[in-house]
């Protein structure tokens, strides 16, 4: 959501509980803490908000603490902690609102979360309420909304675990107010690679770029330090649909008019103008995280091509975005890493070198391993090079690989050390096919932390999908776990690049099968012990077809110009996010929190 429009909301919480006389005595003992959450960084900046804290009250605090607390609250986001329904004797479903009366609460008479009278009914829905403030005094203007209790249902295992509840309101041009977000917060911790899905996330999605390297989508005005189309269409020539490169329209009804335009030879259905997004623009890589939390995914590997960072401009471009992620990551609680890639333009002699300035230059400028969601294991910031032992990537030299690896692992000044992930090729393990070949290749790839295989398109069907799997992956798995290497192998939804290749390419190369080609896969990983991380290709990777983020359903929701694969390729009906849906449900069943089962568990309606 844009900052802009986000109005001061506090959450009030209103539980049936026994009578007391002391109703300040009774809300400590209800009340365990109250985290505040203050937005990403970006949204500080702007408004020079606080970093974000936590206030804890407990059995010990006086009702002078807690007025104190209430006094100096923030007006920005609340997040309130409660115990479990059964400890604090609350009837379903909680209710929020003011404590007091409409009038208005002060610090001296109010208490932040009030008890209800003794007999109240507790009414079976949720009311939220926008309050101002004006200095010294809360006033409760209106109820913005009330949600039913089957909303309240729809939010998982409420009842019996102790999680922030999350309501987010944003203000419209016509002074209405919706709610935007009602969700418990679901942090991922950032200690561990254990049972997570994590997203390749490309945020290449410019508006204009500046190199031959055609990798970005951009359009001009996008803020970004470039000035070409890119990744939408060629960007050596004026956009036209004769030069679009890209296979699915994402779904455009979420963002902000701001992150948009509608500048491109493209119009829908209705004859309104097509409109197309920029990554550069937080809004977006924003609206990106805030769907990662709301279907309860891990995070992203941000893909940093060193073909990208060779010219300033560049480099200041895909730091931005790099600094939007972080940022985002921070507010919906995401975990994140860099994950460096050496196809392109990269040369042997120098590329090495220039990857261990700019990860120094991210660790001492951006101080981006810092960052409370920058993802760690064994005690290490988690970092990907893509590209390693890959017979189409330039970087031949075996012994300078192994020369940089063991500098991220032993070499390197302690701050800047890494867990270091290998994105290598699919035959790692037998040295042929898509691998360099040579026994020196073997000792690189096992001297890495963690392995990651690229199987985007290395298999067609679901039938050679399951002998691959218990061919290759299995046994790739099962030599790891011999080595002591964390394996990652990857899962893809299907693969589409007609329109990248100039036709040259089948449309819906490897379809997707309305989720069952990526559901297979998901199951055969999260029955095998050996693997306890996957890669999810891609979360926005729409120029090859594999993006798992909201995409257009049917062909009535993409341009009329052009070719367009849309989720009903396949003959089925399919909402726009029936793939964030999907590896929700394959990042449950990894965890053990679904039944292990080869049958996607969900309806698309």
């Amino acid at each position: 959501m844009r900052f802009s429009t986000v109005i001061s909301t506090l959450l009030f919480i209103q539980l049936t509980a026994a009578e007391t006389n002391d109703e300040c005595s009774s809300l400590i003992s209800i009340v365990k803490r109250v985290e505040q959450l203050t937005g990403s960084k970006a949204a500080k900046r702007a408004r020079g908000g606080l970093r974000r804290t936590e206030s804890i009250i407990d059995e010990g605090s006086s009702c002078d603490q807690i007025q104190n607390w209430y006094t100096n609250i923030h007006p920005t986001y609340k997040a309130v902690k409660l115990s479990s329904p059964s400890v604090i004797n609350a009837t379903y479903p909680l209710v929020i609102k003011l404590a007091g009366s409409s009038e208005g609460v002060t610090s001296s008479t109010g208490i932040i979360l009030g008890l209800s009278d003794p007999g109240y009914n507790v009414s079976k829905s949720v009311n939220i309420i926008e309050v101002t403030n004006d200095g010294t005094r809360y006033y409760m203007k209106r109820v913005i909304a009330s949600l039913k209790e089957s909303e309240f249902k729809s939010l998982d295992n409420w009842q019996g675990t102790e999680k922030n509840l999350i309501v987010r309101v944003r203000k419209s041009t016509s002074n209405d107010y919706s709610v935007v977000e009602l969700n418990y917060d679901n942090a991922v911790p950032n200690d561990s690679m254990t049972n997570l899905i994590m997203c390749g996330y490309q945020g290449w999605m410019l508006l204009s770029m500046l190199t031959s390297h055609d990798w970005q989508f951009a359009y001009p005005g996008d803020g970004a330090p470039v000035d070409k189309w890119r990744h939408w269409f060629n960007a050596e020539q004026d956009p036209s649909v004769d030069n679009l490169t890209v296979e699915m329209y994402p779904s455009m009804d979420e963002y902000d008019d701001d992150d948009l335009t509608d500048l491109a030879p493209l119009t829908m259905r209705d004859g309104s103008k097509a409109k197309l997004f920029s990554s550069a623009k937080f809004g977006v890589v924003e609206k990106h995280f805030q769907w990662m939390r709301e279907y309860n995914l891990s995070g992203v590997f941000h893909i940093r091509f060193m073909a990208d960072i060779d010219k300033k401009r560049n480099r200041d471009w895909k730091t931005m975005v790099l600094r939007n992620v972080r940022d985002a990551a921070e507010e919906y609680g995401r975990v994140f890493s860099v994950s460096y890639n050496l196809a392109g333009n990269a040369l042997d002699n120098t590329v090495l070198d220039d990857l261990k300035a700019d990860w120094i230059d991210l660790i001492d400028n951006e101080h981006i391993t810092s960052s409370s969601s920058y993802l760690h294991h064994n005690g290490l910031p988690v970092l990907r090079i893509y590209g390693i032992g890959f017979k189409e990537v330039n970087v031949s030299d075996a012994n300078k690989m192994l020369r940089l690896i063991r500098w991220f692992q032993y070499d390197a000044d302690p701050r800047y050390r890494a867990f270091l992930v290998g994105g290598v090729p699919s035959r790692w393990r037998e040295l042929v096919d898509d691998s360099r070949t040579g026994a020196i290749w073997q000792h690189v790839y096992e001297s890495l932390d963690g392995i990651h295989p690229w199987h985007v398109g290395r298999w067609s069907s679901i039938n050679y999908g399951n002998w691959y799997y218990n061919n290759r992956i299995a046994q790739d798995a099962a030599r790891c776990a011999e080595l002591g290497i964390l394996y990652m192998p990857t899962m893809w939804p299907g693969f589409s690049m007609h329109n990248l290749r100039d036709g040259g390419k089948p449309y819906n190369e490897i379809p997707r099968l309305g989720g069952k080609f990526m559901w297979e896969q998901a199951y055969n990983y999260a029955k095998d012990d050996n693997i306890t991380s996957i890669w999810m290709a891609q979360f926005d990777e729409v120029d090859e077809g594999t993006a798992i983020f909201k995409v257009a359903s049917t062909q009535q929701d993409v341009p009329r110009e052009g070719e367009w694969l849309s989720l009903d390729a396949d003959g089925l009906s399919l909402p726009n996010d029936w793939y964030l849906r999907l590896a929700e449900q394959a990042q449950k069943m990894m965890r053990g929190e679904i039944t292990l089962t080869n049958a996607i568990p969900i309806k698309s309606v």
